[in-house]
């Protein structure tokens, strides 16, 4: 990431000359320095359910057959525990694939994935073709960060149902988590394929071709997850990212992030980058207004306040600017951006002795804004 400086216009052209910046200059040009996350995105998993005390009990002396046409029913209906208990007294009696599978299925959505790995375990050597089995066992054991392992067992699933669109999804989101960026990609598009109205595969396929570098599918891929869901908050999320961290083009950034936040209002990366993008875009008012919401956010979030710092000095609110700065410093006094623009602050209220306590700062830490601020200093 980058963060911004600024100066007067009587050293201006000696700083832009000295820093070497490109086209994107403006007060001075912009300089390395410290950013956010490289994502607003939050990448899904199964909500976890919690237990609740079964709502209907089934009465014993039941057949294994009779308690899972009981517990299919109660599955059907969407009362979990119901069925749990249900299949589990019909696996007491008599093992069955079907049965092992809906307990691992069950499990896995209350989160027990040991538990669950021990029924699926169970029903793939019963049933070794079962390839939603194998899909629950590679959802259980990626959650348990066993990768290897929830590989195997998703490619398992995709050999035996080619036409899984939910297997290609998991491996796909798999190879997303091992930075395999390009497998993710074919996996998900695969998912696609076989689905085309499957939104979460486009969201997370617009993620990975981002990170593939592939700005302008990445761009379509979550343009179509928002026709299939306009209120798919992630996706406006990633669509941000792709202009921000992507193709840099920070207008549009904003307008996705804009529409993000009204369903993620917490996602204090995407108040940052918006309050970044206004700082470039020189809205430095509006910057302010989502960087002092990034800090609300996280009150330790050091770039949001070096940006906060800069918005104020541009806009010459010189005690803002000091406050947000010296906020930054007490949580990393080797914060050198919070340094070098303290240092113009103090020479923009003709305080140089001040701005050469922070060159002297900057100089301790071996900063490249050293040698930045002196010649501003000392034009």
């Amino acid at each position: 990431m980058k963060a911004h400086h600024k100066f007067f216009a009587v050293v201006l052209a000696v700083l832009v000359a000295a820093v070497g910046v490109g086209a994107q200059t403006e007060g001075g040009g912009r300089v390395a320095g410290s950013g956010g996350a490289d994502s607003t995105f939050k990448p899904k998993v199964r909500a976890i359910a919690k237990h609740t005390v079964p709502k209907r009990t089934t009465r014993a002396g039941k057949t294994a057959a009779q308690y899972e046409a009981e517990a299919n029913k109660f599955y059907d209906d969407k009362d979990y525990d119901s069925a749990l208990v249900a299949y589990q007294s019909a696996v007491n009696i008599r093992p069955s694939a079907n049965a092992l599978y809906r307990i691992g299925w069950l499990q896995n959505d209350f989160g027990e994935f040991d538990k669950a790995l021990v029924a699926l375990d169970r029903a793939v050597i019963i049933q070794p073709t079962h390839s939603a089995a194998f899909l629950e066992k590679g959802y259980a054991l990626r959650r348990l960060k066993r990768i290897s392992e929830a590989t195997v067992a998703l490619k398992k699933c995709i050999q035996l149902n080619p036409q899984s669109s939910i297997g290609h999804y998991e491996l796909g989101v798999l190879y997303f988590d091992q930075g395999q960026f390009e497998n993710s990609v074919s996996m998900l598009q695969k998912a696609t394929e076989i689905r085309p109205d499957y939104q979460d595969a486009y969201e997370e396929l617009g993620i990975a071709l981002r990170r593939a570098g592939r700005n302008d599918e990445a761009i379509d891929a979550l343009n179509r997850s928002i026709e299939l869901d306009p209120e798919s908050g992630n996706s406006y999320m990633g669509l941000g990212d792709v202009y921000f961290y992507g193709t840099k083009d920070y207008s549009k950034a904003v307008d996705a992030y804009v529409k993000g936040l009204e369903y993620d209002k917490d996602n204090h990366v995407a108040a940052y980058n918006i309050g970044w993008s206004y700082n470039d875009l020189g809205n430095f008012e509006d910057a302010i207004t989502y960087l002092d919401e990034a800090t609300r956010l996280k009150p330790d979030y050091l770039a949001a306040l070096n940006e906060l710092g800069y918005a104020n000095m541009k806009l010459k609110r010189y005690p803002a600017a000091t406050t947000a700065l010296r906020r930054s410093l007490e949580i990393d006094q080797k914060n050198g951006i919070a340094h070098y623009y303290l240092g113009q602050v103090h020479l923009a209220t003709n305080n140089r002795a001040a701005a050469m306590a922070e060159y002297r700062q900057l100089q301790t830490l071996g900063s490249e804004y050293a040698a930045k601020l002196y010649k501003m200093i000392n034009p």
